[in-house]
């Protein structure tokens, strides 16, 4: 199929694309047409095809989007003469007699788009895009010449500043200044548009109209329309297409309508000032005009909500309701330093609010959340947290009185949207999940309504649904477990505000243990002990609490609920909490407490998730790192023992088929040597402990995980015990380490090692065996690196290489800059040159911070060990540092790039500019003009004379978004650079 051509064999690779049941098949002819379409012959192809009206739809369509697809990417090398025929075809297609459906108009007008970003103004019959488009279709036969004209502004404006057509960066600016000088006629031909009947009396062209208003309005702003009919001055609110806007907000196509509401919340963007949300003095008539529009639709959605929590069928309303409140909170959003000022105009936009909260479907309730959250922040602080403006002063308190009575009617509307439906049973993982995330945030907007209500008024209403509740189970109604889940649910967003003598709060918790041991409601109540701890232990220690009888009831309940497999993570959360708030208080309660650890941690395997043992493991820690010097050790001793017993005996024998077991307890080892604070206390258990860790790498070496945990526990034990770690645990660490890295290629050992540089790289004594270390490993990785030649197989260990490469260059630099160390650099650097391009993020900005350290030299011996690596092989540095600026690599790390070179030209001198002048000669002239390498090479030079690099990062932008323009560019840029180096 490949060599076959026309339009013929078009069709029928397209015809086997989309009806041949062989997958085989169709892959073959999808390749097929992606190699087609970047061929000189696609051009004719695609078109015959377009202009065939007997060919199949799905042929068409498929050929609107190759040409589109063309016109984007491949224009470049097509004669002036060919582009005007090419453009002349489109128009013809799009004014065909017997007219194309709507998905093929559409690739043609960005197809036209695609020319129009490519082809300068004075190329267009002298006239510019805009009055040509004007020229050749507001004069056709109407009115199908007049929606196509607004069918193609309307794509023009909505992909402008678009980065999909291949175009110069300076042919991408000019285009945009083009367009931008164009708004007002483009305005005046969608003014003449709207008059033509038929396509006002048809939905989807006026819908179109709408759309491409809204668009040139985003492009254009008020002034632009303004000047539009500066022949005829009239107000922004008297505008025709303002008016027309204004007017499809009665229709009752959604489309229409929809689009009307979009138009509508562009022009409250205009009447604000520039980067200042204050209205412009010439647009309060439109203002008013955009309020009175938003506010006449309130009645729609106020009968919406009314009609729902009657049972009533609403669904024909709901995509419109959606609108009303997009465009309500549009106005509100955009007003809101007239709202917060109290300005009585605006305060109806509060209970607009209002009134869109207590709409039932979340997502548009939480349409709202960002208003009060802003609004909150702005009465409490005086200052806009979005824009960080100043609005009020410091006689804020009468403000925030006056919209208490909003916020408390907010507080009852989010309580009733944090409550389970009553089919919650039948709900998927995917249900579940969406609510969790509308209930974190409604979690969030109730801390906002906190900071006006205060604390105690806002835990009031939340109680308030549950109390009358309480009142009605009284009555001999049945209890409702959701409603009470809900209350105790949203108790825990205001737990740290609460204060430490609140009756409300006391009661609350007192009650938890009571409640039916729903599984929800026992997941949420174990939460809320969790959220609380802070407070009971505040409160404890204030002296705000009779006894201690609530802390210990909350921990039995906690303790109680790690037993139920629906709430186990939740209890062993507000195990670890209370224990962590309150271990100084918890002491007395130890042999407690350490009857829960030995039955979770001795538990049978898969009794509790292993993160929840992890949780429970961490909460009697920090209960013994709170106990006495005395207690303390024997307390730890009691934590470990557990956990070294099973594992030595594990080890001592077969452990096969015990990995997972193995796992667990590394795991929980880890977490001991993460949490022991005590330094000496950690020096006893390295001692007793560095036999077994020996031995596990020894026995579970192969297991990639246990080792992680075994280097971790290490890593979390040198880390407390730093410098003072025994001589005879180091000696064992930098003489094994190689050793087992060599048989087992963990990253972890590199990351270990690079803990140790950290740890004692300030220590001179110690640069004798850190060396050792270090050249040790880099040699080995080397050796793999170079053995499997691909860097993308072995992405940990770049990771965890370069990163003690680095920590090496941080920490103790004379190791590689000094005798003995210029072998172990030489082998870094080479790695790094060639891993430059590996398909990993993190391990290359650990190549790149890499070469930011070693290029920045620090003193003379540094300087002459890096002159010794550079010198040999700084071009081939140079030019793989532009290859990647130009497309080797994603264009995310251009910055890094950037800094880079910018820091190698630092070192290198005028030897660098002669690296980089002899790379950009690479580079041919149709994709990098002589001119654009002479700006580059003038960057390099002015860097280098005054040390402003700015301008020469921005110049390293600037020649990847010429050199990226397309796919052809960029191919023949990273050919020439590689192939040379």
């Amino acid at each position: 199929m490949a060599g076959a051509g026309g339009s013929e064999t078009l069709l029928r690779a397209v015809h086997e694309l989309y009806h041949n049941p062989d997958k085989e098949v169709k892959k073959r002819a999808e390749q097929w047409f992606g190699e087609f379409q970047r061929s000189f012959e696609a051009w004719t192809s695609l078109l015959e095809v377009l202009q065939n009206s007997g060919c199949p739809t799905e042929a068409r369509h498929l050929c609107s989007i190759g040409l589109k697809n063309k016109c984007l990417l491949d224009l470049e090398g097509l004669p002036k003469e060919s582009v005007d025929v090419l453009r002349e075809s489109i128009v013809s297609l799009l004014l065909a007699a017997e007219p194309l459906n709507g998905p093929i108009r559409t690739q043609l007008c960005l197809a036209f788009s695609g020319i129009a970003a490519h082809v300068p103004g004075p190329d267009w019959n002298g006239v510019g895009m805009v009055p040509w488009v004007e020229q050749r279709l507001s004069g056709g036969a109407k009115p199908l010449s007049v929606v196509r004209m607004v069918e193609i502004m309307c794509i023009l404006a909505e992909e402008y500043g678009s980065y999909k057509p291949a175009v110069h960066p300076n042919r991408r600016r000019q285009y945009c200044k083009e367009l931008e000088s164009s708004s007002a006629k483009a305005f005046q031909m969608l003014t003449f548009a709207a008059q033509e009947q038929a396509l006002l009396n048809d939905a989807k062209p006026l819908k179109c109209l709408l759309q491409a208003f809204s668009s040139w309005l985003n492009l254009g702003g008020p002034e632009k329309l303004k000047a539009s009919c500066a022949n005829t001055p009239l107000q922004l609110h008297n505008h025709p297409l303002v008016a027309l806007s204004v007017n499809c907000l009665q229709s009752q196509d959604m489309e229409v309508f929809d689009m009307a509401v979009d138009v509508m919340c562009t022009l409250v963007n205009c009447t604000l000032s520039e980067n200042v949300e204050v209205i412009t003095p010439e647009a309060v008539e439109l203002v008013n005009m955009l309020m009175g529009s938003a506010l006449s639709l309130r009645p729609r959605l106020l009968q919406y909500v009314s009609d729902t929590k009657a049972g009533k069928d609403v669904i024909e309303m709901e995509d419109m309701v959606k609108s009303i409140a997009k465009f309500l909170v549009e106005i509100s959003e955009a007003y809101i330093f007239y709202i917060a000022k109290g300005q009585s105009d605006f305060l109806v936009m509060v209970e607009a609010m209002l009134e869109v909260a207590s709409h039932p479907d979340n997502e548009v309730s939480s349409m709202t959340f960002g208003f009060w959250y802003r609004l909150s922040k702005i009465l409490v602080i005086g200052v806009d947290p979005d824009t960080e403006m100043k609005v009020l002063g410091e006689m804020r308190q009468p403000l925030i009185e006056m919209f208490n009575p909003a916020f408390s009617k907010l507080v009852g509307h989010l309580i009733e949207h944090v409550v389970f439906a009553d089919d919650v049973d039948s709900w998927s993982k995917g249900d579940h999940k969406d609510f969790r995330k509308v209930r974190y945030t409604i979690s969030d907007t109730l801390t906002d309504a906190n900071l006006i209500l205060g604390p105690d008024t806002t835990l009031s209403l939340i109680l308030e649904p549950l109390q009358v509740h309480h009142s009605e189970c009284s009555a001999g109604k049945s209890f409702d477990w959701r409603i009470a889940e809900a209350a105790y649910f949203c108790s825990k967003s205001i737990s740290r505000s609460m204060p430490f003598d609140s009756a409300l709060v006391y009661n609350l918790l007192c009650a938890i243990p009571t409640l039916p041991r729903q599984p929800q409601l026992l997941y949420t109540s174990c939460s809320v002990v969790g959220s609380f701890s802070s407070w009971v232990a505040g409160a404890m220690k204030k002296g705000k609490l009779p006894d201690a009888s609530l802390l210990t009831s909350l921990l039995s309940f906690s303790s109680g609920a790690l037993q139920d497999k629906d709430a186990s993570s939740a209890a062993a959360i507000a195990f670890k909490h209370l224990c962590d708030s309150c271990c100084g208080l918890l002491g007395e309660f130890s042999e407690q407490l350490f009857s829960v650890y030995n039955a979770v941690i001795t538990g049978s395997p898969g009794a509790l998730e292993s993160e929840d043992v992890i949780e429970v493991l961490e909460g009697v820690i920090f209960v013994a790192m709170a106990m006495d010097a005395d207690k303390k050790q024997a307390a730890v001793q009691v934590i470990v023992q557990p956990i070294l017993t099973p594992l030595q005996a594990m080890l001592g024998g077969s452990p096969a088929g015990n990995e997972v077991q193995a796992l667990r307890l590394l795991e929980q080892l880890e977490t001991v040597y993460k949490n022991v604070s005590d330094k000496q206390l950690v020096m006893q258990l390295l001692d007793h402990t560095s036999s077994i860790f020996d031995r596990a790498l020894e026995v579970l070496g192969p297991h990639v995980e246990c080792a992680e945990k075994v280097c971790s526990a290490l890593k979390y034990g040198l880390k407390t015990t730093g410098t003072s770690t025994a001589q005879e645990l180091l000696q064992h660490l930098f003489t094994n380490i190689p050793l087992r890295f060599s048989r087992y290629s963990h990253p972890c050992l590199l990351y270990l090692s690079s803990e140790l540089v950290k740890i004692f790289g300030g220590q001179t004594q110690s640069h004798g065996w850190l060396q050792a270390l270090v050249s040790g490993l880099v040699a080995k990785s080397h050796n793999k690196l170079m053995e499997i030649k691909n860097f993308d197989s072995r992405p940990d260990i770049v990771d965890d290489l370069f990163l003690l490469a680095g920590r090496v260059l941080t920490y103790a630099p004379a190791i590689l800059f000094l005798e003995g160390g210029f072998q172990t650099l030489q082998l870094l650097f080479n790695c790094a040159v060639a891993g430059m391009y590996i398909n990993h993020r993190d391990a290359l900005l650990s190549i790149y911070a890499f070469f930011y350290l070693l290029l920045d030299t620090k003193n003379e011996y540094s300087a002459k060990a890096l002159e010794a690596v550079l010198v040999p092989a700084g071009l081939i540095l140079t030019k793989k540092l532009l290859a990647g600026i130009t497309g080797a690599v994603p264009k995310a790390y251009l910055e890094d790039l950037g800094e880079s070179l910018h820091r190698m030209l630092r070192v290198a001198k005028q030897l660098g500019l002669s690296w980089l002048h002899e790379s950009l000669s690479c580079i041919p002239r149709t994709s990098l003009s002589d001119e654009e390498k002479q700006t580059f090479m003038v960057a390099a030079q002015e860097y280098l004379s005054n040390g402003r690099h700015r301008s020469f990062l921005q110049q390293v932008k600037e020649v990847s978004q010429i050199c990226r323009r397309n796919d052809k560019v960029m191919r023949e840029c990273n050919a020439s650079l590689l192939a040379s180096s």
